[in-house]
């Protein structure tokens, strides 16, 4: 049975491959960025973001994240806090999305993004395009490259020069170390390990870009994201 279960998923996976490489969007398909809240885990306390694709012309719902990486790993906490670690980018249907961060009891907020056509199709081949073999794994940085940060990337390469930022609604500029200890308790194990493992440069003031090294931030900065002079936000919804 469990033989049975793993081919179907397998044979799906393949057949979405079929459709996104060979077949253009419907008109109804949408694109939204996925923001989850923190978990117990070191590597959960820090919140997650993905990208979501809906089309129900095709039959599509999947979920695009750059968080994953092997748990199992030697020394995964020690690794996960120096940046050592390779990530790699992936898709999954979002009904097992959903459901793990149910399990989990963590809020998710979706934002669904005001993009045309043209636009949606050329996100999800630049996704597609990543989740080549030869593209997928990228050398995370705690830092400078996550799965918070690849996020507004996408849409600054997708998207062009017409998908800009606007940083007012950021009453402080924190510092990395004031940003980390939003999330961990100071007098932590698991804080002393980053602020080791990080060294001095989390006691600089990082920009109002880098502080969409955290998922939250990056939820929050969309609310205050253009794209040809319009909020890039349509629709938010709590799932």
């Amino acid at each position: 049975m469990f033989k049975k279960i793993v081919l179907f998923l397998f044979l799906c996976i393949v057949a979405f491959w079929g459709q996104a490489q060979g077949a253009q969007l419907s008109p109804l398909s949408k694109i939204s960025l996925l923001t989850v809240g923190t978990g117990e885990d070191l590597a959960a306390k820090f919140g997650h973001s993905a990208i979501r694709l809906q089309d129900p012309t095709l039959g599509i719902d999947e979920v695009y994240g750059y968080g994953t990486y092997d748990f199992e790993d030697p020394n995964f906490y020690l690794n996960f806090t120096r940046g050592k670690l390779s990530y790699t980018i992936s898709r999954i249907p979002f009904k097992y999305f959903k459901y793990s961060y149910q399990k989990e009891k963590r809020w998710v907020k979706e934002q669904v993004l005001d993009v045309d056509l043209e636009q949606r199709n050329a996100i999800v081949s630049f996704l597609e395009h990543n989740l080549l073999p030869e593209n997928k794994k990228y050398k995370y940085d705690f830092l400078f490259d996550n799965c918070a940060t690849r996020i507004p990337m996408v849409f600054e390469k997708t998207l062009g020069n017409t998908f800009k930022f606007d940083y007012n609604h950021l009453k402080e500029q924190l510092t990395f170390r004031e940003l980390i200890r939003l999330k961990l308790n100071p007098n932590s194990w698991s804080n002393f390990g980053i602020d080791l493992a990080l060294g001095s440069v989390i006691d600089r003031a990082a920009t109002p870009y880098e502080h969409l090294f955290l998922p939250i931030y990056v939820y929050e900065q969309m609310k205050h994201t253009t794209l040809n002079g319009k909020p890039i936000v349509k629709k938010e919804s709590i799932l």
